[in-house]
C-alpha cells in the first residue's frame, strides 16, 4: 500500500495463488512497477458487470 495500491487480496487455494490489488487509474503504473521489480508477473483482468448469461441450443 506504500506505493499506492488502496487494498489488496490474497487469492487461491495454496498452490501459487495470486494477489488482487486495487489503486486508482493514476497510480497504476507505480504499483505494476514496484510489483515487477519485486519478481511479480502481472496478469490483466476486467469485471464483468453483466453477470451470468445463459442460452438455450436446440439438439437439431
Amino acid at each position: 500500500m506504500t506505493h499506492g495500491a488502496i487494498g489488496g487480496k490474497a487469492c487461491g487455494a495454496g498452490g501459487g495463488g495470486c494477489l488482487l490489488f486495487y489503486c486508482e487509474p493514476a497510480r497504476e503504473h507505480r504499483v505494476r512497477q514496484k510489483l515487477e521489480d519485486a519478481g511479480a508477473r502481472i496478469i490483466d483482468v476486467n469485471f464483468d458487470f453483466d453477470g451470468l448469461q445463459m442460452w438455450k441450443v436446440s439438439d437439431d
